[in-house]
């Protein structure tokens, strides 16, 4: 039995920051279904999701019912983006682990009760899976840093220290 729900639910920067960092290729080799809103395609316009939907991601709709949530919702947290609260909502309905680098979206996650995590928890994954060589995660981490990611600098810091060993 996994210690982990099957189910990841993904926003727009989470792909972002992966395909800075070279490992699109190596995410979809984790024992994860790896998921992600519809409505995040439109955000993802700098990224062929077309290969990303053939390498294993699947991209989910919401329900008439959910739909409305989304816009109730939004309407009294709008610092969270339409997209980043669709994932939301699919994580809640699916009992998955949501995967953000939005800080807002993950406050307001955590609140609800729904097991939320980043970019470097993925990476952790993929370096514990043995899918991803210790050494070339630290060059990654500093790829993604580099064009702009938003990552907690402690974080960062101790994975480097670890991973380049």
């Amino acid at each position: 039995m996994a210690a982990y729900p099957l189910v990841l639910i993904t926003d727009t920067n989470i792909w972002i920051d992966l395909d800075y960092g070279g490992l699109l290729e190596f995410v979809f080799q984790l024992p994860y279904q790896i998921c992600a809103a519809d409505f995040a395609k439109v955000e993802m316009r700098d990224i062929n999701t077309a290969l990303l939907e053939r390498r294993g991601l699947h991209f989910q709709g919401l329900d008439g019912k959910l739909v409305n949530e989304l816009y109730r919702l939004r309407q009294q947290k709008n610092t969270i983006a339409v997209a980043d609260m669709a994932a939301f909502l699919l994580a809640r309905e699916q009992r998955a682990i949501l995967v953000t680098g939005d800080r807002t979206l993950t406050k307001f996650t955590s609140l609800e009760g729904i097991r939320v995590h980043g970019v470097l928890w993925l990476m952790d994954e993929m370096v514990r899976c043995e899918i991803l060589p210790q050494l070339q995660a630290a060059v990654s981490l500093d790829l993604m840093i580099r064009h702009g990611a938003r990552l907690p600098e402690e974080e960062c810091t101790r994975r480097r220290r670890h991973w380049s060993v």
